[in-house]
């Protein structure tokens, strides 16, 4: 499904092996970039000279305990033009439901809660690698 890594960004151990299972399963073999703080992954993703490192393909964003700094990122991300049109999904706990709308009014391309079954997440990030990196057409970066 191509090279451009797949960046996860402040995803606590647990939840970032289940996602890297689930990538496995669904044939994904990009790259992984992960990030465990948003400083990091802002390093990576906002760089000095963006032509040094490959633009990733999506980027898996947890829903985060404090809803602010999540929403920061989020936002950041969809402003900043190296980052404007790269595919942002946003995995959240089932008792974040409430933040689907923010998620979606802060530029997500798709939201996710996770479910207390692994065997449904996983099938969830399989259509979702299916359809973001195989189905649609994105822009060049």
């Amino acid at each position: 499904m191509g090279q451009q890594p797949l960046c996860i960004v402040e995803h606590p151990p647990d939840a970032q092996a289940m996602l890297k299972n689930a990538l496995r399963q669904a044939g994904v073999e990009n790259p992984i970039r992960h990030f465990s703080c948003e400083t990091e992954a802002r390093v990576y993703l906002f760089p000095e000279d963006p032509s040094i490192e490959p633009r990733p393909a999506l980027i898996f964003l947890q829903g985060l305990s404090t809803e602010k700094s999540g929403f920061d990122l989020l936002q950041c991300l969809r402003q900043h033009p190296s980052t404007r049109y790269i595919p942002i999904i946003m995995i959240l706990e089932p008792e974040q439901l409430p933040w689907v709308y923010r998620c979606y009014q802060h530029g997500a391309h798709s939201v996710v809660l996770k479910d207390p079954g692994k065997d449904a997440f996983n099938e969830k990030i399989q259509w979702l690698c299916q359809y973001w990196l195989g189905v649609c057409n994105l822009p060049a970066l």
